[in-house]
C-alpha cells in the first residue's frame, strides 16, 4: 500500500537547535514519516497532551524544561504508556544513559545523529509499540472476561501454586490479590482443619485427565461443582492447571424443593387413592351398622357392640380424612380469616391439654393481614404442630406462636418455585425441644413416617400440615438443630388488611323422608345396596345403576318418574361428571347430588355453579345424607311439578 499523509507515522522532534529540527524533518519525511517540531520540553509536553504521535525524539539538553523531565511528563499522559520515546544527546556517559531510561525513554542515541539509521530504529520502535499495544489490549480483554465470570477460577502450577485468580476467586478467598498469588488452593479455599479429603487438582496432576466433582465446603458455606482441567505445552508436558468452582447451593436447594414436591405429590396420589377405596368400605360398615342398631335398644348388648363397631369405623374415617388432606383431595371451606384470633383460640385450648412444664407464648403482630383459609384446617395444622412440639419437650420447655406480615421478593421465590412474589402472613411454631438431624428433617412430611413409638401416633400429623399448607397455596419451612429446638414457618398469601370479616351461619334441617323416585348411581355394589336401604327406609323409591352409561339408559326408560339422581363421580365406563353433562343437555333443572370420597375438583366445581347440583363427601351419616336429599327436593322441585306425594 502506498503511504498517504493520513497513514504515515507521525514523529515529534523536540530540540532547541532549529538546524537539527530542519535536518530531522527532511530526512524523516524522505523515509516516509510525518514530522512535527517542538523547540523545548514545554512545547513537546503540550503537543503530546493534545495529540497522539507515533514516536517522539527528545533532546536531553533544552532550555526551560529538559529532555528527562519532559520524557517523564509525556509518559504520564494517559495513552502514552507504550509511546516510543528516543532520547538524543551529545553526552555518552553511563549516568546519562541510565537517567534517560529512568525517565521513561524507550531508546537512547548519541549526537551527531545518523538519520538513516534512526529512521529504521523509529520504524522498529513503532512496530514494537503497536504489537505491545495489541498485546496490552488483548490482555485487558482477557482479564475483563476472566473477571466477569462468576465461577471461582484459578490458574495453578504443577505444584499447585496459584499464579492467576479472577475477581470471584479473590472475593471467595477473602484475601487480597497480592496475597493469593503463590499460595496453594488448600490454603485459600479448603476447610481450615485438614483441607480436602481427596484433592481433585492432585488427581489431575497424577492422571493428566480432567476431573469434575461436587464438594460441600464448610468454610465457604456452600456446595460447589469443581472442574479441574490440565493444560499441556507443545511437547505434551503438563504446564498449568485450571481450577474452576461454581456455587450450586441455590440450584441444589431448588432441586431439593422440586424433588420433595414431586415425592409428596406421588405419595399424596397413592394416599388419596387408598383413602377413596377405604372410604367406600367404611361407608358400607357405617351404613349397615346404623341400619342394624334400629332393631335394638341402647341397653342391649348387641346395640353396644354395633355402636363400638360404628365408632371404630368413624375413627378409621378420621385416618382417611387425614390421608385425603395429605393428598390435597379433601374439601376445604375457605373464608377471609385473621390468624391472630385463630392462634388465640388454639392457645386457650392448648393450655388445658399440654403439660404444665411447657411454657406457652403467643407473639402476635398487630394489624396482621387477612388470609383466605379454612379455619378448621388451620386449627388442625396448629394442633398437629403443637403436639409435635410437645413430644420434642418431654422435660418441658417453651412453645411459641408468632405471626408477622412479610413480603417475599423474586429472589426468595426463585429458590421456592411454588411461591409468587408478594405479601404473605408468616405463622411460626417454635419449640425449645430436642431438635432433629438432617436425615429426619428430610422425611418428616412423609405419611406414616414417625420417630415415636407406634402407640404414640400414626405419623400423619406433619404430613397433614404439609397437605394443608399446599391446599392454601402456601409454603412450609422447617428449621431444626439437634439440641437447639425446631421452628416451623408457614407462609400464607395475604388478602389485605381488612378485618371486617363475614360471620358464617348454619341452619339445621329436620330429617324427613319422601316418596319421590330416586336414581342412585355407584359402581360399588355394597354402597348401592346400603344407600338403597337408607332411602327406602325413608320412604323413597329407588332405581340402581352401576355406571354413567347404565344410568342414562335407565333414565331414558323412566324419565317421567325419576325426580332425583345421586351420582358417584369415580366410576368405570362413564364417570359421574360425563353422565351429568349428558343429562343436563335434556334436563337442566333435574336435581343431582354428586357423591365422592375426594374433595371437589376444578371440574366438579364448575358443575356446582348450577343451583340444581350439590355435593356430599363419603362416608356420610345417615341423617346428613337424607337431609341433603330432602332439602334439595324441597328447594328445587315445585309442588306443581312433583309426580309423587311426599311423606
Amino acid at each position: 500500500m502506498i503511504p498517504t499523509p493520513e497513514n504515515k507515522p507521525l514523529v515529534l522532534v523536540a530540540d532547541d537547535d532549529i538546524t537539527i529540527r530542519m535536518i530531522a524533518r527532511e530526512c524523516l519525511e524522505e523515509s516516509g514519516f510525518r514530522v512535527e517540531e517542538a523547540q523545548d520540553g514545554h512545547e513537546a509536553v503540550e503537543f503530546c497532551t493534545h495529540n497522539q504521535p507515533d514516536a517522539v525524539m527528545l533532546d536531553v539538553l533544552m532550555p526551560g524544561m529538559g529532555g528527562y523531565e519532559s520524557c517523564r511528563r509525556i509518559r504520564a499522559v494517559p495513552g502514552n504508556e507504550n509511546l516510543p520515546i528516543l532520547m538524543m544527546t551529545a553526552l555518552d556517559d553511563v549516568a546519562s544513559i541510565e537517567a534517560a531510561y529512568a525517565a521513561g525513554a524507550t531508546e537512547f542515541t548519541g549526537k551527531p545523529v545518523n538519520w538513516t539509521i534512526e529512521a529504521h530504529r523509529l520504524t522498529s520502535m513503532i512496530r514494537a509499540a503497536e504489537t505491545a499495544k495489541e498485546i496490552y489490549i488483548s490482555k485487558q480483554e482477557w482479564e475483563r472476561t476472566f473477571n466477569a465470570l462468576d465461577e471461582i477460577i484459578t490458574i495453578q502450577t504443577v505444584d499447585r501454586k496459584v499464579v492467576q485468580a479472577n475477581a470471584a476467586a479473590i472475593a471467595a478467598s477473602r484475601t487480597p490479590m497480592e496475597s493469593v498469588i503463590g499460595k496453594s488452593c488448600d490454603e485459600l479455599f479448603c476447610d481450615p482443619l485438614g483441607g480436602c479429603a481427596t484433592c481433585p487438582v492432585q488427581e489431575v496432576i497424577d492422571s493428566g485427565e480432567k476431573k469434575v466433582v461436587e464438594r460441600v465446603s464448610e468454610c465457604m458455606e456452600g456446595t460447589f461443582l469443581v472442574s479441574v482441567f490440565p493444560v499441556f505445552d507443545d511437547a505434551g508436558n503438563l504446564m498449568r492447571i485450571i481450577h474452576m468452582a461454581k456455587d450450586i447451593t441455590e440450584r441444589q436447594q431448588l432441586e431439593d424443593e422440586v424433588r420433595r414436591a414431586q415425592k409428596m405429590d406421588a405419595v399424596g396420589t397413592l394416599a388419596g387413592g387408598l383413602a377413596h377405596d377405604f372410604n367406600n368400605l367404611l361407608q358400607v360398615i357405617i351404613g349397615y351398622t346404623e341400619l342394624a342398631t334400629i332393631k335394638f335398644k341402647p341397653e342391649d348388648t348387641v346395640y353396644q357392640y354395633l355402636s363400638a363397631v360404628k365408632e371404630a369405623a368413624w375413627r378409621g374415617n378420621e385416618i382417611t380424612r387425614q390421608l385425603l388432606t395429605v393428598s390435597r383431595k379433601t374439601d376445604s371451606r375457605k373464608q377471609p380469616l385473621i390468624l391472630n384470633e385463630l392462634v388465640r383460640n388454639v392457645s386457650k385450648l392448648l393450655e388445658y391439654t399440654i403439660p404444665k412444664m411447657i411454657f406457652l407464648q403467643a407473639e402476635l403482630t398487630d394489624d396482621i393481614w387477612a388470609v383466605n383459609a379454612d379455619p378448621s384446617q388451620l386449627e388442625q395444622m396448629l394442633m398437629n404442630l403443637a403436639v409435635n412440639a410437645k413430644h420434642a419437650m418431654p422435660e418441658g420447655g417453651s412453645l411459641i406462636f408468632h405471626t408477622r406480615n412479610v413480603e417475599l421478593d423474586a429472589k426468595y421465590c426463585k429458590v421456592h418455585p411454588e411461591l409468587k412474589p408478594g405479601n404473605y402472613v408468616m405463622l411460626s411454631v417454635t419449640d425449645t425441644g430436642c431438635g432433629m438431624n438432617q436425615e429426619t428433617q428430610a422425611r418428616i412430611f412423609e405419611p406414616f413416617f414417625t420417630t415415636r413409638a407406634a402407640e404414640d401416633g400414626t405419623g400423619l400429623g406433619l404430613a397433614m400440615v404439609y397437605g394443608i399448607v399446599q391446599e392454601h397455596d402456601g409454603h412450609l419451612i422447617c428449621y431444626s438443630e439437634v439440641g437447639e429446638g425446631t421452628s416451623f414457618k408457614v407462609y400464607l398469601p395475604a388478602l389485605g388488611t381488612d378485618t371486617r370479616l363475614p360471620e358464617s351461619t348454619t341452619e339445621g334441617r329436620t330429617v324427613a323422608g319422601g316418596r319421590e323416585m330416586i336414581l342412585l348411581v355407584d359402581d360399588e355394589p355394597r354402597i348401592r345396596h346400603l344407600a338403597k336401604k337408607l332411602l327406602a327406609n325413608a320412604g323413597y323409591q329407588v332405581l340402581l345403576a352401576g355406571h354413567g352409561q347404565e344410568a342414562l339408559e335407565i333414565y331414558a326408560e323412566n324419565r317421567a318418574d325419576i325426580d332425583f339422581i345421586i351420582l358417584d363421580l369415580n366410576m368405570p365406563v362413564m364417570g359421574g361428571l360425563e353422565c351429568l353433562d349428558t343429562l343436563r343437555l335434556k334436563e337442566p333443572e333435574l336435581p343431582v347430588l354428586l357423591a365422592s370420597g375426594f374433595a371437589r375438583t376444578d371440574e366438579s366445581e364448575k358443575r356446582l355453579n348450577n343451583r340444581y347440583t350439590d355435593y356430599i363427601n363419603k362416608p356420610y351419616h345417615e341423617k346428613e345424607f337424607l337431609t341433603k336429599v330432602r332439602s334439595m327436593l324441597d328447594d328445587l322441585v315445585s309442588p306443581q311439578s312433583r309426580k309423587h306425594t311426599t311423606a
